[in-house]
């Protein structure tokens, strides 16, 4: 199956439990509903999830962080998918960005960044496991980074760079404390 048809899944799921839950919510009396939503499912095990391995659960989530026109926007849901708070953990990779990007191109650096980020979290976590599965995904990053950057050179250098963030990522244990 491709991965676009993985993708298109998993948002038709995602809306389904929308409208589902709404309408019985919709259909639970006021004083019901508070006792459905504060009490936690009865057998729903706590999922420990790793992202730094590559694993089919990941690849759905991962896949899901992806806008329609290949970017990676730099939303809380990116940067909780890496362990992360907020741009400012990814510092000194944007730092080397801003280094390679003309100043025109200063207000896409956060989008380039997330999206730099996510082609080197597919070449070297995802692509071991599910490269046919990821490969759509891939192709769609690599035209927007190409579209974004503008320069082949820059563009491999600004990769290079996030797969070693990646890389130290992977192998930091805590994945708290890289920039």
């Amino acid at each position: 199956m491709h991965v676009l048809s993985y993708y298109y899944m998993v948002r038709i799921i995602d809306i389904f439990s929308l409208v589902f839950r709404s309408r019985i919510s919709a259909s639970v009396p006021l004083s019901s509903r508070r006792l459905i939503s504060s009490s936690p499912p009865p057998s729903a095990p706590e999922i420990n999830v790793n992202h730094k391995e590559a694993h089919i659960e990941n690849l759905f989530e991962f896949l899901g962080l992806q806008s329609f026109d290949g970017k990676f926007l730099p939303q809380k849901s990116f940067y909780e998918f890496y362990y992360k708070n907020d741009l400012n953990d990814f510092i000194n990779l944007k730092q080397e960005i801003e280094k390679e990007i003309d100043k025109t191109k200063e207000d896409e650096i956060e989008e380039i960044l997330s999206t730099c980020i996510a082609v080197a979290y597919l070449e070297m976590v995802m692509f071991e496991k599910f490269k046919d599965e990821c490969e759509m995904c891939h192709e769609k990053a690599e035209r927007v980074l190409k579209k974004m950057i503008g320069d082949e050179e820059k563009e491999k250098h600004i990769v290079e760079k996030a797969k070693e963030w990646i890389k130290n990522w992977v192998n930091n244990n805590d994945g708290k404390k890289e920039g």
